[in-house]
């Protein structure tokens, strides 16, 4: 008892001085930007239907955009690609010999991330995505003997489609890619996407049947490994290293959370940098 009491002391030693040395040291600083996907691949279960994003006016509003989230001065750009592919290598590299901003796809990842990542002249863009299939057997089974639960879900997307057409009609269509970024990143519209996995967990659930609690699991560890690969990226030896995350908003909350529990990182606000017009 008396060695292992020892070894805790000295463990507890050890993360004591290792969280002290992280606090004196000059931490790199993570901006987190929650979009929506500007290219509409449909790939959520609610989905903003957004306008062209090429048209002459959006791209002002996005050149803005860029122009805006420079003064943070990125060192390097996170985009919600995956990681060890070389596609989205591929793509920034020819943007950068050949490419004008004509030729950048829909797709947010190109559309802000290359296009600032160009801004900043970087030589390169870093996708830390990781994919997972949240479905599994047990919400399966529980929707199946369930009708009440499927139906909850269901109206659940459906209130969830509606209030993204409202805001989309309200903030975008009415105003800009900026402002409807801005409105995006509040603590609040943060909250409420977060609150929505949340409610799943109480309700998606019945007797031995935790789907709920598995739905999450997953979706907590898909965002923690892309954590971890934010971590893997980063140049903790360059004093001024500074990433901007571009990802959808479902995943802000989580970023944000876990780069404020990190003893390594300074989280920076984006709300500081968006337009609100």
């Amino acid at each position: 008892m008396q060695n292992l009491n020892t070894l805790l002391i000295g463990l507890l030693f050890i993360c004591f001085s290792l969280s002290a040395k992280a606090q004196t040291e000059a931490k790199p600083k993570i901006m987190v930007l929650g979009t929506y996907h500007m290219g509409n691949p449909g790939l959520d279960a609610a989905n903003i239907n957004s306008d062209d994003v090429k048209t002459p006016q959006r791209q002002q509003e996005l050149e803005a955009i860029a122009k805006a989230l420079m003064a943070f001065t990125p060192t390097k750009i996170a985009i919600e690609g995956m990681m060890g592919e070389p596609y989205y290598h591929k793509k920034y590299e020819a943007y950068l010999k050949h490419g004008s901003n004509d030729s950048l796809s829909r797709n947010e990842n190109q559309q802000i991330g290359f296009r600032l990542a160009r801004m900043a002249g970087h030589k390169d863009i870093y996708p830390i995505d990781y994919k997972m299939d949240f479905m599994n057997p047990s919400m399966d089974s529980l929707l199946m003997a369930n009708p009440e639960k499927a139906a909850y879900m269901d109206s659940t997307i459906k209130h969830i489609q509606a209030m993204l057409n409202v805001w989309t009609e309200e903030k975008l269509f009415k105003g800009s890619i900026g402002s409807f970024l801005h409105f995006m990143n509040t603590d609040e519209m943060i909250a409420a996407n977060h609150s929505i996995y949340m409610n799943f967990l109480r309700e998606m659930q019945q007797g031995d049947n935790r789907a709920g609690a598995d739905m999450m699991a997953n979706w907590y560890k898909r965002n923690i490994i892309i954590f971890q690969n934010l971590v893997r990226i980063t140049d903790f030896d360059n004093p001024e290293e500074r990433i901007l995350i571009i990802y959808g908003q479902g995943h802000a909350h989580y970023f944000k959370e876990l780069t404020k529990e990190a003893p390594y990182y300074e989280l920076v606000d984006v709300l500081d940098y968006l337009p609100k017009e």
